[in-house]
C-alpha cells in the first residue's frame, strides 16, 4: 500500500510534495455531501459488521470470543471540527450473537454469551505518522478511565464464571470505496466507510495545530487482538474523511 539520475529527481519531488501535504494538512476531518462538518455540528451514524465478517477477540491464554453481529447504540454521532484539529465522535458499541470457546491447562469452555456492550467511547480521527502523512486511523477511547468493556462468561456446564475487563483503546484504519484513506490521496466520498483493525498501532491526534500520540492496544494483561471490521453509514449521505 504503502527507483538512476532521473529517478533521483522524481524521488526528490515526491519528498517535497509530501512535505507540502504535511504542512497544509488539517484534521483529519469529516465531509458530509462535500462540506466539512464544522465545530458545533453533528451527524448521527449507524454501524454494522462488514459483509462476511465476524468480530473476534483472542488472547494468549486460549480465550476466544466471536460475535456475528454488531451495531452502534442509537445516538452514535460524528462531531465536527474547525482548522487544524482532528474530528471526533461518540459511540457505544454492541456486539451480538457472541459465543466463547477457550482451552487452557486448567479448563475448557464453549457457550453462547449473547451480547457484549462497550463503555461509552470517544471516537478520534488521527494520523498514523507524526509527519501528518500516511493512512488515517480512527481510535475508540473510553470516555472515562481505561475500561473499554467487560467480557462476562457465566457458569454453565464446563464453563467457570469469568470476568475479563478489557482495558485500553481500539484502533482501526479507514477505507472508503474499499481503498485506504491516505493523506493526499483520499478516495471520493462514499455512502459507506469501513474500519478494519490491524492490531497494535500508534495514532497522532491534532488539536490547535499540535499533535499528541497514543499507542493503542486493547488488553486484559495478555493482548487481546480484535479481528473483523465495521461498516459505517451517515443516514444515507455521501461522506468521507479528509485532511
Amino acid at each position: 500500500m504503502l527507483l538512476p539520475a532521473l529517478l533521483a529527481v522524481l524521488a526528490f519531488g515526491a519528498v517535497v510534495a509530501s512535505a507540502a501535504q504535511a504542512a497544509t494538512a488539517e484534521g483529519p476531518f469529516y465531509k458530509i455531501t462535500g462540506t466539512r462538518l464544522l465545530e458545533g455540528k453533528t451527524k448521527e451514524v449507524t454501524s454494522k459488521l462488514k459483509t462476511g465478517d465476524t468480530f473476534r477477540i483472542e488472547n494468549e491464554i486460549g480465550v476466544k470470543v466471536e460475535c456475528r453481529g454488531e451495531s452502534a447504540v442509537k445516538g452514535a454521532k460524528l462531531l465536527g471540527s474547525t482548522g487544524a484539529s482532528s474530528s471526533t465522535g461518540e459511540a457505544t458499541l454492541e456486539f451480538t450473537e457472541c459465543e466463547t470457546a477457550y482451552v487452557t491447562r486448567e479448563s475448557s469452555c464453549d457457550q453462547d454469551l449473547g451480547t457484549i456492550k462497550t463503555a461509552a467511547l470517544k471516537v478520534e480521527l488521527g494520523y498514523t505518522d507524526s509527519a501528518r502523512t500516511g493512512d488515517i486511523a480512527v481510535v475508540f477511547v473510553p470516555v472515562k478511565g481505561r475500561l473499554f468493556g467487560t467480557l462476562t462468561i457465566p457458569t454453565s456446564g464446563s464453563c467457570e464464571a469469568t470476568e475479563l475487563p478489557l482495558e485500553g483503546d481500539l484502533a482501526g484504519l479507514i477505507e472508503s470505496g474499499h481503498k485506504l484513506v491516505t493523506v493526499g490521496s483520499e478516495p471520493a466520498q462514499s455512502k459507506t466507510l469501513e474500519i478494519h483493525y490491524p492490531g497494535k498501532s500508534e495514532a497522532f491526534f491534532e488539536a490547535g495545530g499540535k499533535l499528541t500520540d497514543t499507542k493503542t492496544v486493547l488488553s486484559d494483561g495478555p493482548d487481546f487482538l480484535p479481528i473483523g471490521g465495521l461498516a459505517l453509514e451517515a443516514g444515507g449521505a455521501e461522506w468521507g474523511v479528509f485532511t
